[in-house]
């Protein structure tokens, strides 16, 4: 490099510059994606555990009959969707079970009468519950 024109180490060294920028700004930025995925689930969890509380409440009861022991995304069957309706005080042609997503709230024989405690039916990570309602959260279940 001793008898090269001053112009193409100046060009060297800019590209070196160039690459250690590239792959620190990639690493910048993908630590930045991580807090942010982070974050949502944090967001999602504490969304979903606000849920089954209302649930319990609402529902008058303090433990979870059947909890979901196998980590789900379908609020149509989470926390509980086994309990029978007899065992709720429903009737029979009720819906089955404890759900965050179209629960079932009227003893009246059909299904049409739903509450449902979140806005979506299913979430973006997987959930297992407690008999006391304390969830806990898995795996990402669907990419964005």
């Amino acid at each position: 490099m001793k008898n090269q024109p001053p112009t193409v180490l100046r060009g060297r060294v800019l590209l070196l510059l160039a690459v250690f920028l590239t792959v620190a700004l990639v690493g910048v930025a993908t630590n930045a994606l991580d807090r942010g995925q982070d974050s949502l689930a944090a967001g999602e969890l504490r969304h979903i555990q606000a849920a089954v509380l209302a649930l319990m409440t609402h529902n008058g009861i303090t433990t979870i009959p059947e909890p979901v022991r196998e980590p789900t995304s379908d609020l149509r069957r989470f926390p509980d969707v086994s309990t029978p309706p007899s065992r709720k005080g429903m009737l029979e042609g009720d819906l089955p079970g404890y759900v965050l997503y179209e629960h079932d709230l009227a003893a009246d024989g059909l299904p049409e009468a739903t509450v449902s405690y979140v806005r979506f039916a299913a979430g973006r990570w997987t959930y297992t519950v407690d008999r006391d309602g304390t969830v806990t959260q898995w795996e990402r279940a669907t990419a964005d």
